[in-house]
């Protein structure tokens, strides 16, 4: 059975895909933006993937969110698009070179269950906590 996702192009990168395919056949259809997964036999029995639900990248010194996963935990939690990540768990995102920013929040993502992120907006400064969960695919 296939299941139906949609995906982004990245086209600095090239990739429209994550870690998660290495479970699956991948089919794209890149004029209807669908991505079709279908399960490898076997890896039903394998531990489930977690993720936060969010990507981050680093431009002029800021680091932001740059894709927020509809129904993982940082799109229930309310994180935004483009919200500015000044800690994680108490670690300054200011100031950082990218290779340390991508180390560290890698080191982060991989280390822990659960986040808190300061975030800033316009309206001020908010914590954010983010638990990671399993990513589940309906079958």
């Amino acid at each position: 059975m296939k299941e139906k996702l949609y995906f982004e192009h990245c086209p600095k990168s090239g990739k429209a895909t994550t870690g998660l395919t290495k479970h699956f056949v991948v089919t794209l259809n890149f004029k209807k933006k669908e991505l079709y997964l279908a399960r490898i036999e076997g890896t039903e029995e394998m531990e489930p993937d977690k993720s936060f639900g969010f990507d981050l990248n680093k431009k002029e010194g800021r680091v932001y969110v740059s894709r927020i996963y509809r129904g993982l935990s940082a799109d229930k939690s309310g994180l935004r698009l483009n919200d500015e990540v000044v800690t994680i768990n108490g670690k300054d995102m200011v100031g950082q070179s990218y290779c340390d920013f991508y180390d560290m929040t890698r080191e982060l993502f991989k280390t822990n269950e659960a986040i808190t992120l300061q975030i800033k907006r316009e309206d001020g400064i908010e914590l954010v906590e983010i638990v990671k969960s399993d990513l589940h695919f309906a079958r």
